[in-house]
């Protein structure tokens, strides 16, 4: 990981989860999530994730494809938002 992508998930940890944020619960501790395109490569992956405490974070790979429906958001538009 690069210095830069380093940075960048850092900047994003410290913001807190995202989701918690759009709910009204800023600040929650966060984790990175790293949102995976199909056929999408590991290195172009580092600057695109977004911050999600642990129960978001479990829950998004528990229900990836109704994770949109229940927050209004699916994943990549979440990480283009940031």
């Amino acid at each position: 990981m690069t210095k830069a992508e380093r940075q960048h998930q850092a900047r994003l940890r410290d913001m807190g989860c995202a989701i918690c944020a759009r709910i009204g619960h800023p600040g929650t501790p966060a984790q990175i999530h790293h949102v995976r395109k199909h056929g999408g490569r590991r290195d172009a992956q580092e600057m695109n994730v977004i911050p999600l405490c642990d129960i978001h974070h479990r829950e998004l790979h528990a229900n990836r494809r109704n994770y949109a429906a229940l927050y209004g958001i699916g994943e990549q538009e979440l990480a283009d938002s940031l």
